[in-house]
């Protein structure tokens, strides 16, 4: 399955393609540390004011 995203932001397009592969395989996991995520909403934050 393939995805594509896009949006106008202040500065300037997002593009993001990502393709779905291998449903029903086992996978293990973890979560990331705090220092590997960021809050979006944080994020938008420090997005330049027009």
């Amino acid at each position: 399955m393939k995805k594509v995203e896009a949006a106008k932001m202040k500065t300037g397009e997002f593009f993001r393609t990502v393709y779905y592969t291998d449903y029903g395989v086992d996978v293990a996991t973890e979560e990331p540390s705090a220092g590997d995520t960021v809050n979006v909403k944080e994020l938008m934050k420090q997005q330049p004011q027009s």
